[in-house]
């Protein structure tokens, strides 16, 4: 028996297709034509990161990362340079770090993105068990640093620590917000 993602035609199946062409809208509102693919064990998203002519790291995010995948220009990159001609071929890859907004050449083309995307997302069995237990976690962190430093301090901590309802003796809280094994 096929999965859904082996099933699908070779001309409309972006995991067997290396790359497509999408238009990667940036955080500074630029728009740009940019080699989008899945990596060949489809847990990362890839595209082609280009500055002044030169090839750079290639940019990724983990499909696990993802928190949701949204259709139209709903972020603030797009609503820099919101286009109505291209919100039905818009989509959004969204993190807790960030979003990832791309415009397909066709409809089609999006609605097969954003499905196929949306179907790595749900992943299934134990993996797809630590993957929500690892979205849960990393959307909590990401809650509790309110200054996006990327680092908590000892009052957000604490905050988080009671917010995910772990208690913990006055003495045992010190020790580990300090990270002294020796207590």
């Amino acid at each position: 028996a096929k999965t859904y993602l082996e099933d699908r035609g070779k001309n409309t199946d972006i995991t067997k297709h290396p790359w497509q062409w999408l238009t990667k809208h940036s955080r500074h509102g630029q728009a740009k034509k940019t080699r989008v693919y899945l990596s060949h064990a489809h847990d990362w998203i890839c595209w082609d990161h280009t500055g002044n002519g030169v090839m750079r790291k290639t940019p990724m995010v983990l499909v696990s990362h993802m928190i949701r995948v949204d259709t139209g220009q709903t972020t603030t990159n797009f609503q820099k340079n919101a286009n109505k001609d291209e919100d039905s071929r818009s989509f959004s890859i969204i993190t807790h770090k960030r979003s990832l907004d791309l415009v397909a050449e066709t409809e089609s083309m999006a609605r097969l993105w954003v499905r196929t995307l949306r179907l790595l997302r749900r992943g299934g069995g134990a993996a797809h068990a630590a993957n929500s237990f690892m979205n849960y976690t990393d959307e909590q962190w990401f809650r509790a640093d309110t200054d996006r430093s990327g680092t908590l301090e000892i009052d957000e901590v604490i905050k988080l620590m009671r917010k995910m309802n772990i208690t913990v003796k006055t003495s045992q809280r010190l020790c580990v917000l300090l990270c002294d094994v020796r207590c």
